[in-house]
């Protein structure tokens, strides 16, 4: 199983000390921040990837790959974790290298494109040409106008474009060129369903595509007027980062590297594979983060072993946080009720009931409010469906949904 893979490959990794100092001087220097590790670990990844942009690539057999990164930091308890420090920090420091277009605010599309086509002139004077850009909200859902034009738009946007055009009606003709897109957003439980939870972003891919870094707690506990007990300046991760900005060209690995990522790579066989498709685009976010701890620790662009390692080893860490968002269990206010009703649902042999069947099987569980925005959630993120027999109205689960939960009992981890 993938998780027995995992498991080998942490502990390969582990007394290994990969030294990063962009991103380690960034963690040392945020020491004294309440916010978990994880957190300053991912942003100074998506920081270095977002000033890398376009300028560095890994050619494979098949593509081109470049390091962009769509990271977004989840909170289980809303503020609790401090998710806005790491993320106002790092974009600190993006600001001061000035190589790539930074949007933050309320945004739609049509209005990132604007930004995207236009040109800049940043401190040293220089012009900020092509499509790279940072967009950046600490609540992704008040950040974009969401609509399935943006989720698609989103997805699209992950893999570079040479050139990319758009024909809007009352706008017209328009093309970007050089689009490579990073994606830096917090958000918590509850509002990452509205965009993550929806059947368009985990079939259409965008969910696969993002690195969900979550956390419930925070890494220490520390007033606010405390002793400083960092390490370091902000002026030299400015400095660091701004030297890593400059690096041009094409990353290659050593041999021993692309033994090691070919072996992992090759052992995530389709079965292994969960409703989610993470692990089908594992390898992808594996090769992007090698080349951003490269750059990240040393200026030649080569790839070694121990950057795979520590690659395979940082992107596991995250895959239990996808279940997270398959079966419902943040901590929303339906989400123990959607487990619920997934579960008696599948214990049915048809796999199917009436809304009436459901709510006498669950009457000291849930009313009958709950249950119908619990079956309307669950519609539209495609884990179940409304069936009309002889005008007898049925409750239904989707093949996604067996998939999804036959995955997580042959994974120990669901009970139905």
């Amino acid at each position: 199983m993938l998780q027995c893979l995992i498991l080998f490959q942490t502990k390969k990794f582990q007394n290994r000390k990969l030294i990063v100092p962009f991103v380690d001087d960034y963690i040392e220097y945020t020491q004294d921040a309440e916010s978990p590790t994880s957190y300053f670990t991912w942003c100074g990844y998506t920081a270095i990837a977002a000033v890398l942009r376009d300028n560095v690539w890994l050619q494979t057999n098949y593509a081109r790959i470049y390091p962009n990164l769509y990271t977004i930091i989840v909170s289980g308890k809303s503020s609790a974790t401090r998710k806005s420090i790491p993320m106002r920090t790092v974009l600190e420091l993006v600001r001061h290298v000035e190589n790539t277009k930074i949007i933050q605010g309320y945004a739609s599309i049509a209005g990132i494109f604007d930004v995207l086509q236009s040109q800049q002139t940043n401190q040293w004077k220089a012009t900020v040409t092509g499509g790279s850009a940072l967009l950046y909200s600490e609540e992704l859902t008040a950040f974009l106008y969401t609509d399935s034009a943006t989720i698609d738009t989103l997805t699209d946007w992950y893999d570079y474009h040479p050139k990319y055009a758009s024909a809007l009606r009352g706008v017209g003709f328009k093309e970007i060129e050089k689009v490579c897109i990073t994606l830096l957003a917090t958000t918590n439980d509850e509002n990452i369903q509205k965009i993550y939870g929806t059947n368009q972003a985990q079939k259409g891919g965008l969910l696969a595509r993002t690195l969900l870094v979550r956390e419930e707690s925070r890494r220490h506990i520390k007033g606010p007027f405390r002793p400083r007990s960092s390490i370091g300046t902000k002026d030299n991760l400015k400095k660091q980062l701004l030297a890593i900005s400059r690096l041009r060209g094409e990353f290659t690995l050593e041999q021993d590297a692309k033994d090691e990522i070919n072996s992992w790579a090759e052992a995530i066989t389709d079965e292994k594979i969960s409703s989610s498709g993470i692990e089908a685009r594992l390898a992808t976010h594996v090769m992007k983060l090698c080349m951003i701890l490269s750059a990240g620790e040393r200026m030649d662009r080569v790839i070694v072993r121990d950057h795979v390692l520590r690659g395979i080893d940082e992107c596991s860490l995250i895959l239990k946080n996808y279940k997270m968002i398959l079966l419902g269990k943040g901590k929303s206010k339906i989400a123990e009720h959607q487990h619920i009703v997934l579960a008696e649902l599948y214990s049915h042999k048809s796999h199917k009931m009436t809304r009436r069947q459901l709510l006498q099987r669950l009457l000291h569980d849930i009313d009958l409010v709950t249950l119908n925005e619990v079956i309307e959630t669950a519609v539209e993120a495609g884990y179940m469906e409304i069936e009309n027999k002889n005008n007898i109205i049925l409750v239904k689960l989707t093949d996604t949904a067996l998939k999804m939960i036959e995955d997580s009992i042959i994974q120990g981890k669901a009970n139905v």
